[in-house]
């Protein structure tokens, strides 16, 4: 186990080693995902100029990916078959979240600068809300071959429109 003096680095190197994945990932498949990167690289760096909210900020948000799992399972069309990955996910959010609460007090008991605190709670509410009105869909027919191709991904309002702009 790391001493408290290195927990704030070791975060540091954690946050780094995310975005290098998110990157890897981004270069892999869906290019839409390389910005998500940049959250877990602002941590890092602001963790090694000792900025207590950088640390704080992310264990905010990956607290918040929390709150997606239940409207993930909650979902029509919800499959058991993925409740293995919300499990994991939700091991890996917990732990990441303590472990970077964890070094933000290291490093506040260390008298490091507070930071800023909005940027990282409009991050995290921007991450999450999406979740809450779009859904993805995996094209399987192929009676939009014109257009979408079976496999290709669509993503789709989940709630209702109650009004529509321009109707009488």
């Amino acid at each position: 186990m790391p001493s408290l003096n290195k927990l704030p680095r070791v975060a540091a190197i954690i946050a780094f080693v995310i975005a290098g994945i998110i990157i890897l990932a981004g270069l892999s498949g869906p290019i839409i995902v390389l910005p998500l990167a940049i959250i877990p690289l602002c941590a890092g760096i602001g963790i090694l100029r000792k900025h207590v909210w950088s640390a704080y900020g992310f264990a905010t948000y990956s607290f918040a990916q929390l709150l997606i799992l239940p409207v993930l399972m909650f979902r029509r069309g919800y499959s058991t078959a993925v409740a293995h990955q919300i499990i994991v996910i939700f091991i890996c959010s917990l732990s990441l979240g303590i472990l970077f609460l964890s070094a933000g007090r290291v490093l506040a008991a260390s008298g490091a600068a507070r930071g800023r605190v909005f940027p990282w709670i409009v991050v995290s509410a921007l991450s999450i809300v999406p979740f809450f009105f779009i859904q993805t869909f995996e094209v399987s027919g192929k009676t939009m071959e014109a257009t979408l191709l079976p496999g290709d991904y669509i993503l789709a309002r989940t709630f209702r429109a109650t009004f529509q702009i321009g109707a009488k």
